[in-house]
């Protein structure tokens, strides 16, 4: 087994979005600005030039590399070829999308099917994205009875679970660790 992210998932999203709107909007609900731009293909080659994309497995990413700067970095780009803000929105939609499927296809053998969850389950524009860009059907999470919004409470329940059994709850693929453990302690209430 193995598992590691894939790319920046909704942050660049969410981050032009905040930077377009002034705040007033923390993400593209439903995808709608995406939508209405046009992805550039030039901005898209060049970020998807970024070291992180080509690295091997394992890795892990998150606000520390694809934070404000990035986001700021990815908005000069497109200003630089006078992108709309919807072009800007679909730019990095199409970013996180190819950037899944490029992992998808570089790293893991073909799956039978991809869940989503998290936030991205909410924009319907990176689904249409994900499915045109994946060799497998996609799926979000609630469509198998668990809410986008709970994935994380059912995943530490699970771990918790196996840490009250005894039951080893890591993954040495996943996590670098050396050996299987159990992770997790029952404490006493304060």
């Amino acid at each position: 087994m193995i598992a590691f992210d894939t790319g920046p998932g909704n942050v660049i999203i969410d981050g032009v979005v905040e930077h377009i709107t002034n705040d007033e909007l923390t993400y593209d609900r439903n995808g709608r600005l995406a939508r209405s731009g046009t992805a550039s293909d030039a901005v898209l080659d060049e970020l998807l030039d970024d070291p992180y994309f080509r690295a091997d497995p394992p890795k892990s990413t998150g606000r520390e590399r694809f934070g404000s700067s990035y986001i700021e970095d990815f908005l000069d780009a497109c200003r630089a070829r006078s992108l709309s803000d919807e072009d800007a929105v679909a730019t990095a939609t199409a970013l996180t999308a190819r950037s899944i499927a490029d992992a998808y296809q570089r790293f893991l053998p073909v799956p039978d099917e991809i869940i989503l969850s998290g936030g991205g389950a909410y924009n319907d524009r990176l689904i249409e994205l994900l499915k045109s860009n994946l060799d497998a059907p996609v799926y979000t999470i609630d469509e198998y009875g668990i809410g986008i919004d709970e994935k994380e409470a059912v995943a530490f329940a699970l771990l918790a679970a196996a840490a009250l059994d005894g039951v080893p709850n890591n993954v040495p693929s996943a996590t670098g660790a050396a050996h299987p453990v159990v992770m997790g302690t029952r404490a006493p209430p304060t």
